[in-house]
Formats: C-alpha cells, structure tokens, sequence
C-alpha cells in the first residue's frame, strides 16, 4: 500500500484515540499539563516531519503522532470550558470557544503564501510548530494563573451570597410560603395508618 493512503487511514484512527486517551489523562493530571504534553507533542512531531518527511516511514509515524496530538481539542477545551465556567451556559461558551477552530481556518492562505515566498512547506511546517511550542508554554505561564484566579474568585463570591442568603431574616411572606407549600399542620393521630410505622429491630 501507498504511503500516503495509509498514512490518512492511521491519522483517522490516531486522532479518533487522541480524544479519549487525553481526557482520561487530563482527568488525572490536569488540563493545562496535559496541553501542554499534547501541544509539545505535536510541535516535535511537526519539527521531525519536515525533517525526516521524504522518508515513507518517517512520514507514516510522524503523521500520526502529529495527528494523535491534534484531537486533544475535543476532549480538553470544552471539560476546561465546564471547570472554569461552570455547566449552566456551557452549550453557548463552548459554541463561542469552537469559532476558534472557524477563524484559524482563515488563516490557511497565510500558508500558502508563506511556502511560495520560501518556496518550501519546510517553513510552513516549522512555524506551525513554533506556534504549538508557544501554546505549551503559554498554558503554565498565563492559562494555568488565570483559571486558577477565577475559580478562587467565583467560589468567595458564591460563598459571600451563600453567607448572605443564611444571615438575612426571613421575611414574613417566605414564612407563610413555606408553610403553605408544606400544607396544613396535622396532629400525630392525622398520620397514624397513613405512614407506616418503622419496624424496631429486635433487642
């Protein structure tokens, strides 16, 4: 078989295992640490594909890795959506997170013009790797501080309200609500054949 049939035929499967396998991982080390073994991943792999590309082999194992590192996007972005901003609007915030994909499409001609000024898809190679090596970097350096600032400032001003919410008196209308919606007080013998009794364990 081909190279280049074969080599798209792995990079299906790889990418199809990259989104389970680096959600489980990222489960139990973290997203931004596991970013940042995906991005660093991908940005060698791209490195030693335009390197050793012109070989059949190389071009078949590189690919894949390069692929296996592509697919941590569906599982990492949006459970990184769900732990920052929680679940309530996450169908709108990973909505607006996904455009990413949308515009770094219109970024393809930039590609094109970038290998017919050098004339080689070397250049091209080595500065999308660039660009994932700065992505790896940038997930510890300003990623990693930021969520990490958030969370701390959602949970105090959750636990404010929370603390808010038990201090303040309870008006009198929320009392008589509360009583209405338990329904009218009854007696102990109002109960008596309609709840069961608990069964006392023997002594």
């Amino acid at each position: 078989m081909a190279a280049l049939p074969l080599a798209l035929m792995l990079d299906r499967i790889m990418n199809g295992i990259s989104r389970p396998l680096f959600g489980w991982i990222s489960d139990n080390i973290g997203r931004e640490k596991t970013m940042v073994i995906a991005f660093t991943l991908e940005g060698f792999g791209i490195v030693a594909l335009g390197y050793f590309g012109h070989n059949p082999y190389a071009f078949l194992i590189l690919s894949g890795v390069v692929f296996l590192a592509w697919g941590e996007v569906y599982s990492l972005f949006s459970a990184l959506a769900g732990d920052a901003f929680g679940t309530k609007h996450i169908g709108k915030i990973y909505g607006v997170l996904y455009c990413a994909k949308g515009i770094g499409a219109l970024f393809v001609p930039v590609g094109n013009l970038l290998m017919e000024a050098t004339g080689t898809w070397s250049t091209v190679l080595y500065t999308v790797a660039c660009m994932d090596l700065l992505a790896a970097f940038l997930a510890v350096v300003a990623l990693r501080p930021i969520l990490k600032q958030h969370v701390a400032y959602s949970s105090a001003l959750k636990a404010k309200e929370t603390e808010e919410m038990s201090a303040s008196p309870r008006s009198p209308d929320a009392s008589a609500k509360l009583e209405n919606s338990a329904g009218p007080s009854r007696g102990p013998s109002s109960f008596r054949g309609a709840i069961p009794s608990p069964r006392r364990s023997p002594t």
